[in-house]
């Protein structure tokens, strides 16, 4: 009889956005996110794993036109993966910079904080580099098991734990 070997990720349920977005969000963005039973600023929705070796990312933007690919009926939204080797990543925060700062979020950090992961980005990608950051530094900003019913409280803490223990194995 074969034996399975335990899960080798973390996974949770993510909104996220990148540094792009939270740099080009809107009114409507803003609004959403500090209506009340709506969940903190985010433009994708999905899936968070953390395996040995990588962070992915998995789901959908939220206000993507349809994926066009064939086969598809137009019923569902476009796919967004994002993965971030472990090797590229630069710093995990949990809070708030000068891009998402604390006025983007309703409850001003009382009982939401995002996860923020700096990465470099590969050599000849595109992405929202900020010059303050390094050169190619991007960043994603998320939230990991969000209720946005009671409070915004998430597991944001937990996984930053996490996070910081992946990094130094």
């Amino acid at each position: 009889m074969a034996t399975t070997a335990p899960p080798t990720t973390d996974e949770a349920a993510a909104i996220w956005s990148t540094k792009a977005q939270v740099l080009d969000r809107n009114w409507q963005d803003w609004l959403a996110a500090h209506t009340t039973f709506l969940f903190p600023l985010h433009h994708c929705e999905g899936t968070f794993s953390l395996t040995p070796t990588e962070l992915v990312f998995t789901g959908f933007h939220k206000r993507d036109p349809k994926d066009p690919q064939p086969g598809n009926d137009g019923g569902e939204a476009a796919r967004v993966v994002i993965r971030i080797s472990k090797a590229d990543i630069v710093d995990v925060v949990h809070g708030f910079d000068e891009a998402f700062s604390v006025w983007q979020e309703r409850t001003l950090g009382l009982s939401y904080k995002p996860l923020i992961v700096r990465f470099r980005r590969p050599a000849g990608s595109t992405g929202s580099a900020d010059p303050t950051d390094g050169e190619g530094v991007d960043a994603i900003y998320f939230g990991l098991n969000v209720d946005p019913i009671k409070k915004r409280w998430g597991d944001n803490a937990l996984f930053k734990a996490k996070l910081d223990d992946w990094l130094k194995a």
